[in-house]
């Protein structure tokens, strides 16, 4: 059983790793926002309001990863993974392929 303080230590990690994911999430979003000014500019406007859509969702997800805690966390996606078992069972069906694929690479 882990003490206290591996457990404290453990949840700190993981938390400061959520931070570095949500950093990441909302320069996602910021490099969106850039791509849809550049179409604009080149007067592509017809997928412009998908991207900005696009983006707020990516900037909202940021967010979430910045004030969830582990428990939330963890708990909305048992959640989702309740409410949408096919989507969840066909996620990892993905990350399998791609994980298998990926060490087919790099052994050749």
């Amino acid at each position: 059983m882990q003490s206290d303080v591996e457990q404290s230590q453990l949840e700190l990690a993981i938390q400061r790793r959520l931070m570095r994911w949500a950093g990441q999430v909302h320069a996602a979003a910021t490099s969106l926002r850039r791509i849809r000014r550049e179409l604009e500019a080149l007067g592509l406007q017809r997928g412009t309001p998908l991207v900005e859509a696009t983006a707020d969702r990516i900037d909202d997800l940021g967010t979430y990863l910045e004030i969830a805690d582990l428990e939330r966390l963890v708990g909305d996606l048992r959640s989702y993974a309740r409410e949408h078992p096919a989507v969840v069972v066909a996620g990892a069906v993905g990350v399998g392929f791609a994980t298998a694929r990926l060490m087919k690479a790099g052994n050749a």
